[in-house]
């Protein structure tokens, strides 16, 4: 999670450049990340409300 931080902090706050490349590949490789994520919150709040 820790890099998804810091990748989207590169990309909302411009931090250093942006290499378009590395972006396609994250968009196109790495969401799986991003659904294990929204799960994870989804039974978060399913245990406690």
């Amino acid at each position: 999670m820790d890099e998804a931080v810091g990748f989207r902090n590169i990309l909302a706050h411009r931090y250093g450049d942006v290499n378009h490349d590395v972006v396609y590949a994250v968009l196109h490789n790495d969401l799986h990340w991003f659904e294990q994520f929204q799960q994870e919150i989804a039974q978060w709040f399913q245990q406690r409300y």
